[in-house]
């Protein structure tokens, strides 16, 4: 094989049109590698056929697992299986802008090992802008408007998704870092870890990457058994944090429960389910709320109604 400046890695279930708009938005190129992870889907074969057959080529790879695994094993065989200096995730309803190559290959024989790129979202319905793409837009533009070491760390991690950032291949396995084995959330400990062993990290204001919206996405799945995945995904990754930041370094990040009681209460959960996540953040040692986080978003003169029902 050719020299692999770029690996693309793509796990597949079940959205055979979407893999086919991901796919032409990717490059043919003899030092890009792509590799779609079928997660052993069941419908629309037939479909998928075709699109294994439009891209039939060397630096195409299909592979599919042997039995449902999830997106976040099947990107970890993508990793198995990948040749890359660098890496890109991709998700099969999202794609790629155009010239998204020639933003990216100037890093090739960088130091750099991640590389943010500021996203953008779409209504896959509509077509017109979303907002999954905003959070890392703030968060990479007060790193570049104001380069200190508390804007780094949040540029790291705040932003708990993989898309739209080159990473070094060697550098994740070096470390051994993978994907979580779970249904929602596999990506987040991932990208705090990548983000802790990367060496140098840059965030380039340029798009490569648009994240779609859609109905029946998992990201909006929040019944309380899935919200508990995602606080059980949350408390490793604070462990972890907490473990090998330094004490300042860590305490700015103000992670705390506080997002999982405010999505409880959004999508009526109710106050037993808060109860229940205050119980387990306690158990775990995990900072349960930052009032000064908290005092954003409601009014000065519920602070003591809610203080007191905490």
């Amino acid at each position: 094989m050719n020299n692999i400046n770029l690996s693309i890695i793509i796990p597949h279930f079940e959205l055979p049109d979407a893999l086919d708009k991901l796919l032409s938005t990717i490059p043919d190129r003899d030092d890009v590698e792509v590799i779609v992870v079928d997660d052993k889907s069941k419908r629309y074969l037939d479909r998928l056929q075709e699109v294994k057959e439009k891209y039939s080529r060397p630096t195409v790879i299909f592979t599919v697992n042997q039995k449902e695994k999830g997106a976040g094993n099947s990107r970890n065989t993508g990793l198995e299986m990948a040749h890359g200096d660098f890496i890109l995730f991709a998700d099969t309803d999202d794609y790629f802008l155009e010239n998204m190559y020639d933003k990216v290959c100037p890093y090739f024989d960088k130091e750099y090992d991640v590389i943010a790129f500021m996203p953008t979202s779409t209504y896959m319905e509509t077509g017109e802008e979303a907002n999954r793409h905003r959070e890392a837009c703030s968060v990479y533009r007060r790193f570049l408007d104001d380069p200190s070491v508390k804007n780094e760390l949040r540029a790291r991690y705040q932003i708990k998704t993989p898309w739209s950032k080159l990473i070094r291949r060697d550098m994740v396995l070096e470390h051994d870092v993978r994907f979580d084995n779970t249904r929602v959330a596999n990506d987040v400990f991932f990208s705090a870890a990548s983000n802790y062993y990367c060496r140098k990290f840059k965030v380039d204001e340029a798009s490569i990457y648009c994240v779609t919206d859609r109905k029946n996405s998992l990201t909006k799945a929040y019944d309380y058994d899935t919200l508990k995945v995602r606080m059980e995904v949350f408390v490793k990754r604070y462990k972890f944090l907490e473990k090998n930041l330094g004490k300042a370094e860590f305490k700015s990040l103000k992670l705390s429960g506080l997002d999982y009681y405010l999505v409880s209460l959004k999508f009526g959960l109710g106050m037993k389910a808060v109860k229940k996540e205050a119980a387990f953040f306690k158990e775990n040692n995990v900072k349960r709320i930052y009032w000064s986080e908290l005092f954003k978003l409601i009014r000065p003169s519920s602070i003591k109604r809610v203080k007191k029902e905490a």
